[in-house]
């Protein structure tokens, strides 16, 4: 009974936007901007909701912001809307929205009574692949396979989450000329290119004197020990998909047949060469070298036929390191020559990595042992410190990773306090039945709660489904780390001035259903990102 399925939720933010649409079809106002948005705003005087709706659509209308707002107001508050109590306008015409207490209490009540809270209608059961890190199984995992690892790793969880059917993907670069790089690398011969650590360990385990073949035999080497640290760092992937079979398979030539029929190749200087500048590129690619090997993106676009044509995902999302982002527009001109949908493909690309020790950028040199793998580093940090550190910024920003703050045992890490969060609420129910609490928090009167406190972690609560619908609309993964930090504040700040075991009774029940539905929530978030929601500290 009290551990029920619900159907996935429609957001309050939608809900809203909803009867905002509803009052202007009602007051005959025909407009065509739908560029409005509804928000949580900053300053929490204006109401739990606000949306900039009037300013948006006011010029159109010819009325000024203010004037349309109150029309629009008005229109709200003659409705029967349970779940506002109040509607107010705001210069320069932003339209404020307050939820009614009886409809905090019915979601409350929801939270704890559902196993899939946060779950949102947006994926549909939409096939999804996300492809990420596919790093070249020619070294060891980087700082930079890290950040879009754990992006790649949580993005998929998120999307799952939401509905959509996704799978994770790495791709195996293990056909190529960096095969035979790394087996010279190996042989240690005039034409090595790979140096460290790893090389000369290879170096003692692999006999031969082929390149191609010593090359082969420490790429599988190292694509063990790569899976290995994934196991550790709990990436896992549904699919492992090498590059060799699209050679095996034909399909490689096969689309290079369908490009030249399809008139976007010419001989050059011995290449051959597709006509990208005619999709926008700046200039045109190499498919085949001079000296008859095939280029990353020949084998590329033949990958992304696979993944689009062959095993028919409705979304692509790859997830790239900055040097790759030249590679974008080549890649789409690939499945629009071949007539296939690029806009399926979609790209995340990374900015770099480095590492601040003492305030400062942290020098890396092997010399000096002052470099890390990505093994390294969240063996330095520890996993949680590391995920949560990776993640917490926008991809498209540099990441300076902060080495002392992740080992730091105290409130100045976010993660530290994050889980400190968790376990204080932990103590709380530590000496408690779950299962009688369960049975007597789904009948609780909430009205007993009115602190603000106790309503701003009540509509924070709330927020969460919101979170999850807006990263898979612009996977920035930042919003749910930045969101458990948010919602660890407001756990620590209830801690602080609201006793709950010693309360009088009808108060103690209802915050300890409100502490569950908190516990529930930051346990699903830290869960999704990876990361361990722990009982003691």
């Amino acid at each position: 009974m009290f551990s029920a399925k619900i159907q996935a939720m429609k957001t309050i933010r939608k809900k809203i936007e909803q009867v905002i649409l509803e009052s202007l079809k009602d007051l005959n106002f025909n407009f065509k901007n739908n560029k409005w948005r509804v928000e949580v705003p900053n300053n929490k005087e204006h109401g739990d909701y606000a949306s900039n709706v009037c300013l948006v659509l006011s010029e159109e209308e010819s009325l000024k912001p203010i004037e349309f707002g109150e029309k629009l107001r008005d229109n709200l508050l003659s409705k029967d809307y349970s779940f506002i109590k109040e509607v107010s306008i705001t210069p320069p015409g932003f339209l404020n929205f307050t939820l009614s207490f009886s409809f905090l209490e019915k979601k409350l009540k929801e939270i704890i009574a559902t196993e899939e809270w946060g779950v949102v209608e947006v994926g549909d059961n939409q096939k999804t692949q996300v492809e990420f890190i596919s790093a070249n199984p020619t070294g060891p995992l980087t700082l930079g396979n890290g950040r879009g690892g754990f992006l790649g790793d949580v993005l998929g969880n998120v999307l799952q989450k939401a509905g959509f059917k996704t799978e994770k993907e790495y791709y195996i670069n293990d056909s190529g000329n960096q095969i035979k790089q790394l087996g010279h690398s190996v042989l240690k011969d005039d034409q090595a290119t790979y140096q460290g650590d790893y090389i000369e360990e290879l170096h003692k385990k692999i006999s031969g004197d082929d390149p191609q073949t010593v090359g082969e035999k420490a790429a599988a080497k190292i694509l063990d020990n790569i899976k290995n640290v994934l196991q550790k760092i709990k990436i896992k992937f549904d699919q492992f998909f090498s590059e060799k079979t699209l050679h095996k398979s034909g399909l490689v030539d096969k689309i290079i047949k369908q490009l030249k029929d399809n008139g976007y190749t010419y001989k050059k200087e011995g290449a051959l060469w597709f006509k990208t500048t005619e999709f926008g590129d700046d200039k045109d690619r190499v498919l085949i070298t001079s000296d008859n090997n095939k280029t990353y993106l020949t084998t590329d676009i033949a990958y992304h036929v696979n993944k689009i044509k062959d095993r028919n995902f409705e979304k692509v999302i790859d997830i790239w390191g900055a040097d790759h982002q030249g590679h974008v527009l080549p890649l789409k001109a690939g499945l629009k020559a071949l007539g296939l949908d690029a806009q399926k493909l979609e790209f995340i690309i990374v900015q770099w990595v480095s590492v601040l020790k003492d305030g400062e950028v942290f020098k890396m040199s092997k010399r000096e042992g002052t470099y890390w793998t990505l093994e390294e580093l969240v063996e330095e940090v520890g996993l949680d410190a590391a995920r949560y550190f990776f993640i917490n910024r926008n991809p498209s920003s540099h990441l300076e990773f902060d080495l002392d703050l992740a080992k730091k045992k105290s409130n100045d890490n976010p993660v530290y306090y994050i889980q400190y969060a968790h376990t204080r609420i932990a103590s709380i129910f530590r000496n408690l039945d779950s299962q009688e609490i369960l049975k007597e928090v789904s009948q609780v009167d909430y009205k007993t709660l009115k602190k603000d406190i106790e309503k701003r972690l009540i509509k924070e609560l709330l927020r969460y489904p919101e979170v999850i619908t807006d990263i898979t609309h612009e996977y920035q993964v930042q919003y749910l780390s930045q969101y458990a930090y948010d919602l660890a504040q407001l756990v620590h700040q209830f801690y602080r001035d609201c006793r709950v075991l010693e309360a009088p009774e009808k108060i103690k029940k209802a915050r300890l259903g409100l502490l569950l539905a908190t516990q529930k929530t930051l346990q699903d978030v830290l869960n999704i990102m990876g990361i361990e929601a722990p009982q003691k500290m």
